[in-house]
């Protein structure tokens, strides 16, 4: 091995070489003029062959002094620190330039001066904390932001203005609800008061032209796509988990499950009593359950907050003769809001209403009711009269029996139902609200 191979191999090793070994590997080279020294001697592999390089050290502070460009030198490595991060970045760009990819420059570059040299102490201005940093790439002079903030940047500010712009979401919205009853009466206002809060509705009834009809209606308030209508008999557990499990498929699920269907027996002469009652407590009592049984199996499942809302009456709690068999299956089912709170609890609520008597748009109201009611109680009218005005004559008087001297509409009691269904009652399960116009019979004691 000779002497140059010697000193070859100590610099390719890394060792510090002497004055005298680099003037013999290098000469003496004239870059000293320029403010810069001869450092050492590397030895780069192409392919099996070992070349020499001389490499120049320059100091980062005295780049942007050079007017001549190293020509004799095959590699610039710069060093020091920098005493002015600006000129620095500055300089290394205008060597980069000067250089045109022909000598390899090295010891700083571009994005360890940008990345080092930042305002924020040694990271990059477009980082807003400090924990982000790793998070950004640089190219050069680029800086690649990272996904998330990009994302912040683009597109989430303009999102959020237009959210912001937007009118606040209602009070039922992405709530679907099923109403039974829904073909008439407080149903029906049921299942038009949650379309313009927003829900999504099955209006499930026995009458199922009247369900459609509802249906119809409901889709003008909000549109077609957010309401259907389902056949339910109280009397068979079948179609009341048919008409549930046709909400789960439609909608994807189940919020709120209201039953406002009842019947007020008016038998043929000679019915047995029996039979009377033992209708009456079938539809309005243990159907009631029933339903309470199927929704409850598909809450549960859902683990989600819901709610069940079933109607009583001011009959419930006033005594009279006449409408025994109703009576005592209203105030049943206020025992079983209380029963089925505590069964279904803590996530399904179940509260109530007690209506006093809604005559208006009520199907337990046929005109042949209505006439017999107004001769009952002496109140004069023409058999010509609409039903519906027949109907409010009988409301009206219906309604100087209250404080308020104002008549029951269905509209009153599906505000409380839509109340009791929404996150407004949250905290209230197991009670039962009266929209009675104040009755003082009716008061709780």
């Amino acid at each position: 091995m000779t002497a140059i191979d010697a000193l070859l191999e100590k610099a390719a090793a890394g060792a510090a070489l002497t004055d005298g070994e680099r003037s013999a590997l290098l000469g003496t080279p004239d870059l000293l003029g320029l403010g810069m020294a001869a450092d050492e001697a590397r030895r780069r592999r192409h392919g099996r062959r070992m070349t020499f390089v001389r490499v120049a050290t320059l100091d980062i502070n005295t780049v942007d002094a050079m007017t001549t460009w190293p020509e004799t030198a095959g590699e610039v490595r710069l060093a020091g620190t920098p005493t002015d991060w600006t000129a620095a970045i500055a300089s290394v760009r205008m060597l980069t330039e000067r250089a045109a990819g022909r000598v390899p420059i090295t010891g700083f570059s571009l994005v360890d001066l940008e990345t080092a040299g930042a305002p924020s102490g040694g990271t990059l201005p477009q980082v807003r904390r400090p924990d982000q940093a790793d998070q950004f790439k640089t190219f050069r002079n680029y800086v690649a932001l990272p996904r998330l903030e990009a994302f912040r940047i683009e597109y989430w500010a303009l999102e959020e203005a237009k959210l912001q712009r937007m009118p606040p979401e209602r009070e039922l919205s992405r709530r679907i609800a099923v109403v039974v009853g829904g073909g008439s009466g407080i149903g029906r206002e049921v299942a038009l008061q949650i379309a313009k809060r927003g829900g999504h509705v099955v209006v499930a009834d026995a009458n199922t032209a009247g369900a459609e009809e509802t249906a119809r209606d409901v889709a003008k308030l909000s549109n077609a796509d957010s309401v259907t209508s389902a056949a339910l008999d109280l009397t068979s557990r079948p179609t009341i988990a048919e008409a549930l499990r046709k909400t789960v498929r439609q909608f994807g699920g189940v919020d709120i499950v209201v039953n406002t269907a009842a019947i007020f027996p008016t038998p043929a002469p000679g019915t047995p009593a029996e039979d009377v009652w033992a209708k009456t407590l079938h539809i309005n009592v243990t159907s009631n359950f029933v339903l309470a049984q199927e929704a409850g199996a598909i809450l549960k499942e859902q683990g989600l907050p819901a709610s069940l809302v079933l109607t009583s009456s001011a009959n419930a709690v006033v005594p009279k003769a006449g409408s025994e068999a109703y009576d005592v299956s209203k105030a049943a089912i206020n025992h079983l809001v209380r029963e089925l709170a505590i069964g279904l609890g803590p996530l399904v609520r179940v509260n109530g209403i007690a209506p006093a008597t809604v005559v208006a748009g009520s199907s337990m109201f046929p005109r042949d009711r209505v006439m017999v009611s107004l001769k009952k109680y002496s109140i004069a009218f023409d058999e010509s009269e609409s039903t519906e005005d027949l109907r409010h004559k009988l409301a009206e008087f219906y309604a100087q029996r209250t404080i308020t001297r104002r008549p029951i509409l269905p509209e009153d009691n599906a505000n409380a139902i839509c109340f009791l269904a929404g996150d407004q009652s949250a905290k209230t399960t197991g009670h039962v609200i009266p929209v009675d116009g104040g009755l003082p019979e009716a008061f709780l004691r």
